[in-house]
């Protein structure tokens, strides 16, 4: 019963900041705050059910939203020459944190595939290096979704010029934990990814064809007024 309470009460936190990330209506710190007590939530949900993958993930996730909680209440007009130097190192490793995540997640993509198409080299090597009870595929999904949401997490924290493309990142890990959450039957997990799947949609929208949009309306008005 407790771990079921802890498991919707961080769902509903995590959708909570998510809705108001995605519509850029509401104050930034607000989301990274809901995300942050999510993630501590879900890291002893996690451990307690020894999906290890997931709880590194949830860790990594309240380092990454710290960070993205300081990077987005930070004003560059008014900073320090040194808090403008901290800013921008931050940016730029939190940038490259979300990088290397990718690569690592689309390498365990790869071996995910080999073992599934039961490629013996790939296989070898897993087994002698996996020991656990569960099902080294199992595993690989989801260490594979775990550095995926953490590549997307640190790329919308950097506030990097590329931060929109978070988005098609998340939705494509989402869509993979929905599977995640229902073949180990937590509903609330499930629940979770497939409404962020949806907001996920809602954020690519606003964040990227949306703004795609008014960008090239700017830039038509812009031309009118300089024939005028």
């Amino acid at each position: 019963m407790q771990g079921l309470i802890i498991e919707w009460s961080a769902t509903f936190l995590a959708l909570i900041g998510s809705y108001m990330m995605s519509t850029k209506k509401y104050n930034p710190s607000l989301t990274w705050i809901c995300w942050i007590l999510s993630n501590i939530m879900f890291a002893y949900f996690f451990f307690t059910k020894e999906q290890y993958g997931l709880t590194f993930y949830q860790f990594f996730g309240i380092l990454t939203n710290l960070i993205g909680l300081y990077q987005w209440k930070f004003e560059t007009h008014q900073a320090s020459s040194s808090a403008l130097l901290v800013f921008k190192i931050i940016r730029k490793s939190s940038y490259l944190l979300s990088v290397i995540f990718l690569s690592l997640s689309m390498l365990l993509f790869f071996a995910y595939f080999s073992y599934q198409n039961n490629l013996s080299t790939t296989q070898e090597f897993l087994q002698s290096w996996y020991h656990g009870n569960k099902k080294i595929d199992d595993v690989l999904f989801e260490w594979l979704c775990g550095f995926m949401n953490l590549s997307a997490a640190f790329l919308l924290a950097s506030k990097h010029r590329t931060v929109n493309y978070c988005w098609p990142i998340w939705l494509i890990s989402n869509g993979c934990l929905l599977y995640v959450g229902f073949i180990n039957q937590q509903y609330g997990v499930t629940f979770l990814n497939f409404m962020f799947t949806l907001i996920n949609f809602n954020a690519c929208y606003h964040w990227i064809i949306k703004e795609k949009f008014l960008k090239k309306i700017e830039s038509a008005e812009n031309l009118i007024n300089v024939r005028v």
